[in-house]
């Protein structure tokens, strides 16, 4: 998955781990877990990493169309107070919630949010390590 401002590609990724897998508008299953993302953020194509609303909402329609587990994008939905994000993300998100959204773009002092039955972890500025 990739920012806004990040230039990556599936062979640059491929070099660091074979297995290893880029998350733009595709999913993965790994260990029984289902991971999907969605690269960029909405905003004029013109610029790096930036898609038409109408296409970066559909891609996140298309991963969520695969049930995933843990979503990733750059670009999230808002949490709380304090916790800005693109509603229109998060109205996408809205009654199919995956357990984790992870997001960053815009930094939150508290790094968690609640989404439906799921979680929002905004890793803007953070590194989190997840295990078992």
């Amino acid at each position: 998955m990739a920012g806004n401002h990040d230039v990556v590609s599936t062979v640059g990724i491929r070099d660091l781990d074979p297995t290893a897998a880029l998350l733009d508008g595709t999913w993965v299953d790994r260990g029984g877990i289902r991971f999907a993302g969605v690269s960029g953020i909405i905003g004029g194509p013109r610029r790096q990493g930036r898609h038409h609303a109408s296409r970066q909402l559909a891609s996140i329609d298309a991963v969520l169309a695969g049930d995933p587990d843990v979503l990733v994008l750059h670009e999230g939905p808002p949490g709380g107070t304090g916790q800005a994000g693109n509603p229109a993300i998060g109205a996408r998100l809205h009654g199919h919630t995956p357990a984790l959204t992870v997001c960053g773009h815009v930094h939150w002092d508290e790094a968690l949010a609640r989404l439906g039955d799921g979680h929002i972890l905004n890793v803007d500025g953070r590194v989190v390590i997840l295990t078992p």
